[in-house]
């Protein structure tokens, strides 16, 4: 599970430019309401992609596959991209 970690947004880390409580409260139930509303379309329509980290299986079976495959004739591997193709990696280096 994901937690947004908000702390250093608030106005008692940033002074008066920072948001309130109250204004975080009074954002909760539109921020609810758009939650229950991706939630109800989950997998239809634009929001097919939501479903893909449940329906990719032989996917990732063929990804741990390959990565064992380069783990064993390989001791560094290298991304190379103009800027955009190494995002990917990067975020998932940085996350694991």
């Amino acid at each position: 599970m994901l937690r947004f970690d908000f702390n250093n947004m608030m106005e008692s880390a940033l002074g008066e430019e920072g948001i309130t409580e109250a204004e975080l409260s009074a954002a909760a139930p539109s921020a609810r309401a758009a939650y229950e509303f991706v939630d109800s379309v989950r997998g239809t329509g634009w929001t097919e992609w939501l479903t893909l980290p449940y329906t990719q299986d032989k996917v990732v079976e063929d990804i741990m596959q390959t990565a064992e495959d380069i783990r064993s004739k390989f001791d560094n591997f290298v991304v190379l991209g103009i800027g955009g193709s190494a995002l990917g990696p990067i975020a998932v280096f940085t996350a694991l």
